[in-house]
């Protein structure tokens, strides 16, 4: 069974409003992100690791300690020890390296350094 010329000419008619209503959409989403992007509004997911845990990672990797160590005392993973020092993290970039003097710093590292070495899990022996 064929579709009759008016039904044909219909369903094309349909096909090109969702179409114009779809570019439409788009182009204003795009033009609200520009928006947001100049008022500077940090776009995506927020990053789990809190400005102490940057801070903490950087003076513990200045004090020399490895990334597993790292990653064992401030409890992220390896994988955000290596993006938090290579500055991967851009929710992160505004974070101050350096600890307010009022600021109790838990994250000593020679406190840290001074503590026992962590054990070493079964499969990396």
């Amino acid at each position: 069974m064929r579709a009759a010329p008016a039904g044909r000419f219909q369903l094309n008619v349909f096909v090109a409003m969702a179409e114009y209503q779809r570019a439409l959409i788009v182009e204003r989403v795009q033009i609200g992100l520009e928006a947001a992007r100049t008022r500077g509004v940090q776009l995506g997911r927020k990053s789990p690791i809190t400005p102490e845990q940057v801070r903490a990672i950087h003076r513990l990797h200045r004090a020399g300690l490895s990334h597993y160590k790292i990653h064992r005392r401030v409890r992220v993973s390896k994988g955000a020890v290596g993006r938090v020092l290579r500055g991967e993290n851009k929710s992160l970039a505004h974070v101050s390296l350096e600890l307010p003097e009022d600021e109790i710093d838990v994250w000593c590292a020679e406190a840290l350094a001074a503590t026992p070495d962590v054990p070493t899990p079964r499969g990396d022996r």
